[in-house]
């Protein structure tokens, strides 16, 4: 199977796998379907910073802990899973990152506004034929 991307950008999958994925919070889990591929993208963020940027509420589980250090990406969710993880709740602060609530735990996206700090912005596009998820395998 072939996964086009960006700029026409074409990668031969040769590996399906299914897998379980599930909150480190709750007890949501679900099994998906994966595409085994070696990088999904660079790392996001593409450069660590300060949590004090971001007003957090210290009343919400984010499902990622440790979402402000640069690190790989081991997992693309597609739209199909997406949706099923969305919940009721998001918070918007002006000049800050939307956070949104999910079964996993709340998330941190959009920008970032650091005063002068030059800041790139990633994004990972892709066209999936009947499956949701890229998984990078260690």
């Amino acid at each position: 199977m072939n996964v086009s991307g960006i700029s026409n950008g074409k990668t031969s999958i040769k590996h399906k796998v299914q897998i379980t994925i599930k909150s480190i919070h709750n007890n949501f889990k679900t099994q998906i379907s994966c595409l085994v591929l070696p990088s999904i993208t660079d790392n996001i963020p593409s450069k660590s910073f300060s949590t004090q940027l971001i007003k957090i509420p210290s009343s919400i589980t984010l499902a990622d802990p440790s979402f402000y250090q640069s690190r790989s990406i081991d997992l693309l969710l597609g739209a199909s899973i997406f949706w099923q993880l969305i919940c009721v709740g998001q918070i918007r602060e002006k000049n800050c990152p939307v956070l949104q609530k999910t079964r996993l735990g709340w998330v941190v996206s959009g920008e970032l506004n650091v005063g002068n700090v030059p800041h790139h912005n990633t994004q990972a596009l892709l066209t999936l034929n009947h499956f949701t998820i890229i998984h990078k395998r260690y």
